[in-house]
């Protein structure tokens, strides 16, 4: 009988994490490296590469950091085209991206309730359906 474990491997697949720089995001990222994927890292710029640093140094596993505002739909519309001209190839999207401020209630500033309450971010899911 097959171990149990490789019945869930994920080796040889690349996987699209937003949010991925702490909390659930970060968590699934390594959980994802953990069973065999390489990781895209979506994020904001690259000043935090602890994330991909831990998934190459510790896990073994491949790691990138594409920079997207996901906050801007045409950065999004941009990520599934500029990943494959590279010749990744994503084949596991999990969208943990998010924003949050945080204040006293009484004194929560209104140009924070507007961005935090604002439509959610553009979902990466729709070019990610239509990539090649």
């Amino acid at each position: 009988m097959a171990d149990v474990l490789s019945l869930f491997s994920l080796s040889g697949k690349t996987a699209i994490v937003t949010g991925g720089t702490r909390g659930i995001g970060q968590a699934m990222a390594f959980a994802l490296a953990e069973a065999g994927a390489d990781i895209i890292l979506i994020q904001r710029d690259t000043t935090n590469t602890s994330t991909k640093d831990e998934i190459i140094n510790r896990l073994g596993r491949k790691a990138w950091i594409h920079v997207a505002e996901l906050g801007d739909r045409q950065a999004v519309k941009g990520i599934i085209p500029a990943l494959t001209s590279q010749g990744l190839k994503p084949e596991i999207l999990v969208n943990c991206a998010g924003i949050q401020r945080r204040h006293p209630a009484e004194k929560f500033p209104d140009e924070d309730w507007d961005e935090v309450s604002r439509d959610p971010p553009p979902d990466i899911s729709p070019q990610y359906k239509s990539a090649p």
